[in-house]
């Protein structure tokens, strides 16, 4: 994210498909997002192995839209909003 304000986090989960559709919930919704691993990894741990990756993945926005950000993907959990692959 290339701007001059400063980023959160507004959430992590280990599923990096998870983290992906919080991403584009968000992004559909006009809020820059993007998603950052911690560990290393790829993410493909789970594919290759058969075991879940141990990578942790931060959902990083604008400070000046995290509220709102929080707000859609707790909406999104709760089932209130179609995410992007529902629609």
């Amino acid at each position: 994210m290339k701007d001059d304000r400063r980023t959160t986090v507004v959430a992590s989960t280990r599923n990096v498909v998870t983290a992906s559709i919080w991403r584009d919930l968000l992004r559909d919704e006009g809020i820059p997002a993007e998603v950052l691993g911690e560990g290393g990894g790829d993410g493909a741990t789970w594919f290759s192995s058969g075991y879940p990756s141990l990578d942790q993945y931060r959902l990083i926005v604008f400070e000046d839209d995290a509220a709102r950000a929080r707000e859609l993907i707790d909406r999104a959990e709760a089932g209130e909003l179609s995410l992007p692959d529902e629609r």
